[in-house]
């Protein structure tokens, strides 16, 4: 009995995507991390490492860890897609960050006008 045995060579390192003229090159390399959601399970999102920096910063911001913050908002609670909806978690909390900063800038103006 032969072994079946994939005819598709194994995938070249990806190259950074090219970079404008005097800029460092883009990273597209998602890295996986594994997150404690209960005392008996875990699971595994990959992410861009900007989006990682984002979550330590969120999570740090709520005085969460990133497993608590991420946790704290559902994303675990998907079957699937957990990385996208991280990401997506991520862009709420930074659009919801920005319009209160917006908001209490322009209370402050219109006190000192």
């Amino acid at each position: 009995m032969a072994i079946a045995r994939s005819t598709r060579r194994s995938a070249a390192p990806r190259k950074p995507l090219a970079a404008k003229k005097g800029r460092a090159p883009l990273v597209t390399t998602n890295r996986p991390r594994t997150f404690r959601v209960s005392e008996d399970r875990r699971t595994s999102v990959r992410l861009e490492p900007s989006f990682w920096e984002a979550l330590r910063a969120a999570a740090a911001m709520d005085g969460l860890s990133p497993a608590e913050w991420a946790q704290e908002r559902g994303v675990f609670d998907r079957p699937r897609a957990r990385s996208s909806a991280l990401r997506v978690a991520l862009l709420e909390f930074f659009v919801t960050q920005s319009r209160k900063s917006s908001a209490k800038r322009g209370a402050a103006r219109r006190v000192s006008a």
